[in-house]
């Protein structure tokens, strides 16, 4: 095309991701509706917009359109209808477009709420009826969740005398080092770090230089960046240093257990469920912090964690799917997730046994079975 266009369309699923991310870039078009009884010109949203206005014959609920002023029902003409611009200084860089069911004239208000009920989770209404981006409870992490795992009278960077210690990296043209150690039953971290070094050499030094210091047990790196970084660890440190793989499951599973292979210094864990059980540790202060809150790697602490949000979706082969995306960068969520990898190799190396139930509590309405259990990830009492 002489004009060059780029044409994003599709379902949003969380905030400031994916398409919703461009929209939000945008000059943000909505449809709007006029009231024949006011003449007030309004965008339909859910729920003010849908009035309960009876019942029918079989005893259920019907609801029509009511006007968001006059509160009138029934005087709503979903035909008269244009897009208006919310922010008209945006226009040059894109042209958004965002549409609800709600404005389609063929379906009905109560169709609308039919359709809020038969959907599992909210999420899915909101997606894919609403056409909004949802995040609710999905959220992994919290701020007032993480800051109430802060022990006050530790300060970070300093090596704790005789406490066990693991490392969890991620690698990159910037990388990231996480090290924790075990203090009271619970995973403490004490050192955070972002390796900004160009040659990968360089970050190579410097975490073997950071193992050393807290005489680091194990350490878990990503295998798809750090190939070679995690190869020349193993060399310095044989038998400490394990490849983190995240697996595409041929199905879905509400749990996983960590496989450790020793023979090719590799660990395979779930992607999703791992992340849950790190944020269940979290929550149950199994996982705590050092307090960084006076140094400048605390903001990018709390970026990267509250950045990861949980989404469900159908999907035709499997069924429910739930994945883990991120509204913003996550390279250091993904070091924190495999530090708790290396405390899991930590607490199966000393013949402890720990049993967790992966979702027995993270997601409403989706319990895991009775008695579905994982072995061999930390859970402290």
């Amino acid at each position: 095309s002489p004009y060059g266009w780029q044409r994003h369309i599709s379902t949003p699923s969380i905030p400031g991701y994916g398409v919703d991310a461009v929209y939000q870039q945008s000059d943000q078009k909505q449809w709007v509706n006029r009231c024949e009884a006011c003449g007030h010109w309004q965008v339909l949203t859910y729920p003010d917009s849908l009035v309960q206005t009876g019942t029918d014959e079989a005893g259920q609920l019907q609801y029509d359109f009511g006007c968001l002023r006059c509160h009138r029902t029934g005087r709503i003409d979903r035909l008269a209808r244009e897009w208006v611009v919310q922010h008209p200084s945006r226009r040059r860089h894109a042209s958004g477009y965002q549409l609800s069911q709600l404005a389609c004239p063929w379906l009905s208000a109560t169709a609308i709420m039919r359709k809020a009920q038969d959907y599992r989770f909210p999420e899915q209404f909101f997606n894919y009826v609403l056409g909004l981006p949802y995040a609710g409870d999905n959220v992994l992490f919290t701020q007032p969740a993480i800051e109430a795992g802060i022990e006050s009278y530790q300060l970070p960077g300093r090596p704790i005398p005789g406490a066990p210690a693991v490392a969890g990296v991620d690698w990159g043209d910037v990388s990231w080092v996480v090290i924790g150690q075990r203090v009271e039953g619970a995973l403490l971290v004490v050192h955070v770090e972002r390796l900004a070094q160009r040659h990968p050499d360089e970050q190579v030094a410097r975490v073997a230089e950071i193992m050393r210091t807290y005489d680091v047990r194990y350490l878990v790196a990503d295998a798809g960046y750090g190939k070679d970084r995690n190869a020349a660890l193993l060399q310095a440190f044989p038998g400490r240093v394990y490849s983190c793989f995240y697996p595409v499951l041929p199905e879905t599973s509400k749990v996983f257990q960590p496989q450790w292979q020793d023979d090719q210094a590799k660990v395979t864990v779930d992607r999703t469920t791992s992340f849950k059980l790190l944020a269940k540790a979290l929550r149950d202060r199994d996982l705590r912090f050092c307090d960084f809150r006076r140094t400048a790697i605390w903001l990018e602490v709390l970026a990267h964690l509250l950045s990861l949000v949980s989404h469900r979706e159908d999907d035709d082969d499997r069924g429910l799917v739930e994945t883990i995306k991120h509204r913003g960068p996550d390279h250091l969520a993904h070091a924190f997730n495999y530090l708790w990898t290396a405390y899991a190799k930590l607490a199966r190396t000393e013949d402890r046994s720990f049993y967790i139930s992966a979702f027995a509590d993270d997601v409403p309405g989706n319990r895991a079975p009775t008695g579905v259990e994982i072995l061999g990830w930390p859970f402290f009492r």
